[in-house]
């Protein structure tokens, strides 16, 4: 009995046993499919509705991640919009393009009334004016591009050449000699201008010195090789003189009466 006892213990056990792990497989099957559940709306939210739900389904999970994220639109770089003055610019050139010159000058005055450093605006309006014979109102268009933009050389060549057209080369100088200056590699013309200048006023160390810096520069420029040696001449440095002049002879594309001074240089030293 005993013995018959401990087996149906032993088979009780084993069947309370079995039904205890039913019961935690049936729990756990159950949390599984909940789980399940949760995961397929995450699935759905993220990957919208071509994700479908897996639960019972062995591929669905694999599809699902399967499918392609959609990425968020990228946003257009900001494209920078022109200022009014630039846009005043535009709208000048097209109608300078058009023949148009009086629409393009008013055009031009709006963009400076914007922007008074605007360079290229200053520019073509001082042509305009200078086509017109307007040449106090170009004048005064580029001195106050000069105050503005002290630095710019080529407004300040145009001033100069004004200042050497009415006659005032040493004003021409001193605005020439105004710092800020351009480097000489940047604007050798603004320094030819320059030591035209000192020639004109019987400045020749001056001359000379600039227009040595210009052929160490540049030694294919006939023409500041000619303004060597004619500083060198003055001088009477008469050895320097002559190899300029003879520098000068090997252009070809030089003036003929130029040419024919030079010789006659050559020929008194």
């Amino acid at each position: 009995m005993d013995r018959a006892k401990r087996i149906l213990w032993k088979e009780a056990l084993k069947s309370g046993l079995m039904t205890v792990h039913l019961k935690q497989v049936r729990v756990a099957s159950q949390r599984l499919s909940l789980l399940a559940l949760l995961l397929s709306v995450v699935v759905t939210l993220y990957f919208g509705a071509a994700a479908v739900s897996f639960a019972g389904d062995d591929g669905a999970l694999e599809r699902a991640y399967a499918t392609p994220l959609e990425r968020p639109a990228t946003r257009n770089k900001s494209v920078k919009v022109p200022s009014l003055d630039q846009q005043a610019v535009r709208v000048g050139l097209g109608l300078l393009d058009k023949k148009n010159s009086q629409a393009a000058q008013r055009s031009f005055e709006r963009a400076l009334s914007h922007n008074p450093a605007n360079l290229k605006a200053r520019l073509h309006l001082v042509k305009l004016l200078q086509e017109q014979n307007k040449g106090e109102e170009a004048l005064a268009l580029i001195e106050e591009g000069v105050q503005l933009l002290p630095g710019n050389s080529l407004l300040k060549k145009k001033y100069a050449r004004h200042l050497i057209k009415i006659q005032q080369p040493e004003a021409a100088v001193r605005l020439l000699q105004k710092n800020p200056r351009p480097a000489l590699q940047d604007d050798p013309e603004y320094y030819a201008l320059l030591a035209a200048l000192f020639q004109q006023l019987g400045q020749y160390d001056k001359a000379a010195s600039v227009y040595g810096h210009l052929v160490a520069l540049n030694r294919d420029n006939g023409v500041w090789w000619l303004g060597l040696g004619l500083s060198m001449d003055q001088q009477g440095k008469t050895v320097y003189a002559r190899e300029a002049y003879q520098k000068t002879l090997n252009f070809s594309r030089l003036d003929a009466h130029l040419k024919a001074y030079v010789q006659r240089r050559l020929n008194a030293l």
